[in-house]
């Protein structure tokens, strides 16, 4: 039975003997005596496992294997603080008509709009740590004026912290200026 490293939030919490066939939800109840908050697994690609989904998943699929660690999040991801948070943290500015799309009979979509406004929020300024930093990507976004290089960095940030067309808010990073 291999010992795995167990990081939580990037930080070495404990080593433990696992077997790597064993579900998650087990690995969960196991490691509880030892990790006292509320966690989340992560995949190789650094995804949280929502917990209905961990009895689907062995700790083989989810480890870095050449390292034998185990990455866990404390469910106090910025993403997660925002969203639960973002009407006492976030000033909205102006926002938009909210559209819905209303299937008409030949299945063609019919977009109708309400008296309801998105509400449309300026992503807070946050200071990352170093590891969060160290696992950046930088994007190079290119092209004229007008092509729509701040409407597809605004998407990105939207897609990357789980909005979707439901959701009745969205982020900006970038304020276009109508001057």
């Amino acid at each position: 039975m291999p010992i795995i490293q167990i990081y939580l939030n990037d930080k070495l919490q404990l080593k433990k003997e696992l077997q790597l066939d064993t579900p998650l939800n087990e690995i969960r109840n196991s490691l509880s005596d030892s990790i006292k908050t509320d966690f989340t697994f992560l995949n190789k690609g650094s995804q949280q496992i929502e917990k209905d989904e961990e009895e689907d998943y062995k700790l083989k699929m989810i480890i870095k294997k050449q390292t034998n660690q185990l990455f866990l999040s404390d469910n106090k991801s910025i993403s997660n603080i925002i969203k639960a948070n973002k009407d006492k943290i976030l000033e909205p500015i102006e926002g938009s008509k909210l559209l819905f799309i209303k299937k008409s009979e030949n299945d063609n979509e019919e977009r109708e709009s309400t008296n309801e406004e998105l509400k449309i929020f300026k992503y807070p300024q946050i200071f990352f740590s170093p590891s969060e930093v160290e696992k950046a990507y930088t994007f190079l976004v290119i092209g004229e004026t007008g092509n729509g290089k701040t409407t597809i960095i605004n998407s990105f940030l939207n897609v990357v912290m789980g909005i979707t067309i439901d959701t009745d808010f969205r982020y900006v990073i970038v304020e276009e200026d109508d001057n």
